[in-house]
């Protein structure tokens, strides 16, 4: 649903003759649900996210599926009761799932992750806000590694790549496998090639959320094991 129905569902509509590409209500709260599944299952935010209009739901959506500025289509989506930034991002990139990402731990972490003094690999461990700054900078940072990435390649790849690989790569790093710097990592053979094999839509298990949302309904955010797919 995530990588193929939505994203197809709102090229269709891009594509069709009103020209408009949006996000009903019950698109936006599956989308939601299926976020709370790879994640903290939250009663609460289904609730705020169901206390929204309809119409005021396909409004927003149209408004940020229409601006060019991602942070500004950040701000857009935010406005609706139980959105915050790593949600908004996820109505985002089923609309554009080549050049916005998703904001999720994996990816977040994967291209903040430096070469220690000892020559090991940190920031798997990094705390997140999640914020609108925080996406800013994953934003960027996945922008200029796509870039380094895709330069003289015929087959570029995109930004849910980028999020496949990011969860391969910390599902690998959890079962024990050495990882790479995203310095490294550009200058390797094109791993996200390999990645969007392994992560499939059906064996995905994202796990990631907003601070945002756990202050629109008032919980903790525990710390969570990422466990890999089988």
């Amino acid at each position: 649903m995530r990588y193929i129905t939505m994203p197809e569902l709102c090229k269709t509509r891009r594509e069709g003759k009103e020209g408009d590409h949006y996000l009903e209500k019950d698109e936006v709260l599956k989308l939601v649900q299926w976020k709370m599944l790879h994640g903290k299952f939250r009663p609460t935010l289904i609730k705020l996210v169901s206390s929204n209009d309809e119409a005021i739901v396909k409004a927003k959506t149209v408004e940020g599926f229409a601006t060019a500025d991602v942070l500004k289509a950040l701000d857009a989506l935010a406005k609706l009761s139980g959105i915050g930034p790593a949600t908004a991002s996820l109505l985002l990139s089923v609309n554009d799932p080549d050049n916005v990402p998703f904001f999720s731990d994996e990816l977040f972490r994967f291209v903040h992750l430096e070469q220690g003094k000892d020559g090991q690999v940190e920031g798997w461990d990094r705390k997140i806000a999640y914020n609108k700054k925080e996406y800013a900078q994953m934003y960027a940072r996945c922008s200029e590694l796509r870039k380094k990435i895709n330069e003289g390649e015929d087959n570029p790849i995109s930004m849910i790549d980028l999020e496949k690989h990011a969860y391969v790569t910390n599902a690998k790093r959890a079962e024990g496998e050495p990882v790479k710097s995203t310095e490294g990592e550009s200058k390797s053979t094109r791993g996200t090639k390999r990645a969007r094999k392994e992560a499939s839509p059906q064996s995905k298990g994202q796990q990631e959320d907003t601070a945002a949302e756990d202050e629109k309904d008032g919980s903790t955010r525990p710390k969570r094991k990422v466990k890999s797919s089988k």
